[in-house]
């Protein structure tokens, strides 16, 4: 390990800001990010001082080497031949940041086309039963579900055609990684921009999701008929497709740097979880789709059975967390 990413690695253990690390030794906030980055090399009362801040030795910054414990290995029957090491170069993290980007705007359309599916049904049926339109209920409905299959159908290409462009990169989520020179540096500051726009749009995609039942509140509130009932339904889904293609897209955005990093649902030990629930993880999740494909086209209910999703959500959570708990006894 390097001393650019010794600093980050224990600015962050400090849970310190550029800023704050920066007040501390009396420099700016540049120079942190210059020397976190490998563009420059802190002068040696500067070293001496962040081993002081840091509460290590000046070796420790100096040396090169990469420490065996940094691997971080969790349990007992895990060895060095268990875990693969992967190098990871700058261009590498460049590319895969951009792909994770490309794959977040293609899966948050994706899912809010499946949220919209059910719009065109809803208020051609609505309008046709009140004499809005010159058309059957029939023809509408016909012409709604047309449409409903069509938008389902392009949001499962992009889903399947995302999920093949982006495989080529699962071995940084699974793999320990060996960074270059100055990638860990560039990545954190590539985060730190971007989480100035995730505090924004997560917030407001959550508040969209939650003000999409208003429209419904006051159709019934003024007693309306079903005509402008089903609009406002129609409403509802626009405001929740909104929210959710913003809250997506800021999720898994976040979840690629996490990944280069190394952080969250991705650290090393995470690493070694997830290899031992992937044949669980990927029966899990195909049964929820053939759950929610069933369920949908049975019952042509799309604006219930997305239901299906969080519930997954919540349980799958729920179920690893106690398959993990009995892997411990």
């Amino acid at each position: 390990m390097i001393l650019g990413e010794k600093i980050l690695k224990n600015r962050k253990e400090n849970n310190w800001s550029q800023e704050e690390l920066a007040m501390k030794l009396n420099v700016s906030r540049q120079s942190i990010s210059k020397w976190e980055g490998g563009t420059s090399i802190p002068d040696l009362d500067r070293i001496i001082a962040l081993a002081k801040v840091f509460g290590v030795s000046t070796d420790y910054l100096l040396k090169d080497e990469l420490e065996e414990d940094s691997l971080n290995l969790p349990d007992e029957g895990e060895s060095y031949e268990d875990v693969k090491l992967t190098n990871l170069s700058l261009n590498e993290a460049n590319n895969y940041l951009d792909a994770v980007e490309d794959a977040a705007r293609r899966l948050a359309l994706g899912v809010a086309l499946c949220i919209l599916s059910p719009i065109i049904v809803l208020v051609l049926t609505g309008l046709s039963n009140y004499k809005k339109i010159s058309m059957t209920e029939d023809m509408a409905g016909a012409i709604g579900v047309s449409i409903l299959i069509l938008m389902v159908a392009i949001a499962v290409f992009t889903f399947i055609s995302t999920g093949v462009n982006i495989s080529k990169y699962d071995y940084l989520k699974y793999d320990y990684l060996s960074k270059d020179y100055g990638v860990d540096g560039i990545v954190e500051s590539k985060k730190e921009k971007f989480m100035a726009v995730y505090k924004k749009v997560l917030p407001l995609g959550v508040s969209l999701c939650v003000l999409s039942s208003i429209p419904i509140i006051l159709t019934e509130g003024f007693g309306l008929n079903e005509a402008y009932e089903n609009l406002s339904i129609a409403f509802l889904f626009v405001l929740v497709a909104l929210g959710v293609y913003m809250i997506i897209n800021v999720l898994v955005r976040k979840g690629g740097y996490d990944v280069l990093l190394e952080e969250g649902d991705y650290t090393r030990t995470r690493k070694i979880e997830d290899r031992k629930n992937e044949a669980f993880t990927k029966v899990y999740w195909a049964i929820a789709l053939i759950i929610y494909i069933s369920w949908s086209f049975i019952s042509f209910r799309w604006e219930i059975t997305w239901i299906v999703w969080p519930i997954a959500g919540v349980t799958y959570v729920a179920m690893i967390s106690i398959i993990n708990m009995l892997r411990l006894k």
